[in-house]
């Protein structure tokens, strides 16, 4: 069966047989370990992913102009968080399941946070034990490094204490900018000064001030990084995809 050519129904199609590959290999291995990052780890993190996908993609479309709700802009966060959490411990499950079957660090203990840092598919001395096991896996990885480093610095939210942001909506205008100041400035007032209005009514006010823009907002000690949601997302999802089919082909070839 040929894979379908356009990009939402190809991206369904290679998620639902790398969920089935998952399975067949969960099935095949006798190790306990291995069954269990794949199955109680790998597996449920793919699922979660893809609806946190799916719900990303269809909310924050770049053609998309009228602000996000309040609540609304605060689940599309809650998805964002959830996605990238997701990733890492994904690619941790499968770093876990490839070191029970194949012993490449032999003294990791999951149990020890020191030794366990160390079972990482990006870690240097997980990927030249793997050189003896799967080259061309391990050559893979090596080219991926910058790209694992990136997503570490500025999407892994478990890295930082400031969660990812999805503003409901951005400044495009001067005016725009002088309305946010003067809704800010009423809802600080006293509640007797707020002419019966609700504080959190206004709040919501500043939110519908401006366009929307499908971006999500880092902030790090070096200041604040703004990525386009609808260009990011996907393209850390098709390297996931890429690093988990060629860990799972390892898999299956040992199984």
């Amino acid at each position: 069966m040929l894979p379908p050519i356009d990009r939402e129904s190809r991206l369904l199609y290679l998620e639902n047989k790398l969920n089935a590959i998952s399975f067949c290999v969960q099935q095949s291995v006798a190790n306990l370990d291995v069954r269990r990052h794949l199955s109680e780890g790998f597996g449920r993190r793919h699922l979660m992913m893809q609806t946190s996908r799916l719900f990303l993609e269809k909310r924050c479309t770049p053609d998309r102009k009228e602000p996000l709700e309040t609540y609304e802009a605060t689940e599309v966060s809650i998805h964002l968080n959830a996605y990238y959490l997701n990733l890492r411990g994904a690619l941790d499950n499968l770093a876990w399941a490839t070191n029970y079957r194949f012993h490449i660090i032999p003294s990791a203990n999951e149990n020890d946070r020191k030794l366990r840092g160390e079972v990482n598919l990006f870690n240097d001395k997980f990927i030249v034990a793997l050189t003896h096991i799967d080259l061309r896996l391990s050559t893979r990885l090596i080219a991926l490094k910058p790209w694992f480093k990136s997503f570490t610095a500025l999407r892994d939210p478990a890295a930082h204490r400031i969660p990812l942001y999805a503003p409901p909506s951005v400044i495009i205008e001067q005016e725009q900018l002088g309305e946010i100041k003067r809704l800010n400035e009423l809802a600080s007032r006293p509640e007797h000064e707020l002419g019966g209005k609700r504080r959190i009514e206004i709040t919501r006010r500043t939110h519908r001030v401006g366009k929307y823009a499908a971006v999500m907002v880092t902030s790090s000690p070096q200041g604040l990084e703004i990525r386009r949601i609808w260009h990011q997302l996907p393209s850390d999802h098709r390297r996931y995809l890429g690093v988990s089919r060629w860990v799972f082909r390892l898999l299956r070839r040992a199984a």
